[in-house]
């Protein structure tokens, strides 16, 4: 017998810990889909997506250039919300006449993505937003679940391998680590959750001395990736001792 979709499943099931099963199920396939990574110091958040041949969708966003956005999941998902992202800001810099900042934004995400839990006409989103931004409280890093949960966060990881990219995250300390350590650091990271698979990877960044959110420049990229291939040599030389 073949298993139950989140769209098949039914809306009042609930697992022994008191969540939805639907939920469950979503966040099972994010578990196995592409590894995106978001880590925030004192100077502000890197994030970090896949970008192989399997995902032909972006996974990394700039929403009103002070507000980047990771996707984890469904690509065409996420693609939608970060236009609904663009027409909030917009529509509240019409009526306020002031930016909108993160907080206010991954609010009205959140309360989006968790209309589509409650109701058995319609699925849970198979996605996983990982949201950060710069502003006068300093560096913002917010994770918005499928189940419509969000926090803030110093260290976010989604996807296939993430606990292997957990494992060092947890050895890290991330507070004062500068945007570039953050980026080689998150390319170490995918590294490790894909270390059968060559992959590309998709940063931007987002600091105090813009306050925008730019995609790294190639040559940070090419640094990111001879740091990372250091790092996985090292390791691997030290498991055969």
């Amino acid at each position: 017998m073949s298993s139950l979709g989140p769209a098949e499943l039914p809306f009042d099931q609930f697992a022994e810990d008191g969540r939805l099963s639907r939920i469950i199920s979503v966040q099972d396939k994010l578990d196995s889909g592409n590894i995106t990574i978001g880590l925030r110091s004192q100077s502000g958040v890197v994030l970090a997506t896949e970008g192989n041949e399997q995902y032909a969708l972006r996974r990394l966003y700039n929403v009103e250039g002070r507000i980047g956005v990771a996707v984890s999941g469904v690509g065409s998902i996420g693609q939608t919300l970060v236009d609904i992202a663009k027409t909030e800001c917009s529509s509240y810099c019409s009526n306020f006449g002031a930016d909108m900042n993160l907080r206010e934004l991954q609010t009205r995400l959140a309360t989006y993505i968790h209309g589509h839990t409650i109701s058995s006409v319609i699925q849970p989103l198979e996605v996983r937003l990982l949201c950060a931004s710069y502003e006068e409280a300093g560096p913002m890093l917010y994770v918005i679940e499928p189940s419509g949960d969000s926090r803030g966060s110093y260290g976010a990881i989604s996807g296939h391998g993430c606990n292997l990219a957990m494992n060092r995250l947890k050895g890290i300390n991330l507070s004062s680590l500068s945007l570039e350590e953050l980026a080689k650091e998150s390319t170490v990271m995918s590294y490790l959750a894909n270390e059968k698979a060559r992959i590309e990877i998709e940063l931007g960044l987002i600091g105090g001395s813009t306050g925008r959110f730019e995609l790294a420049s190639p040559r940070l990229l090419t640094e990111c990736h001879n740091h990372a291939n250091m790092v996985m040599q090292m390791l691997s030389r030290s498991d055969k001792h």
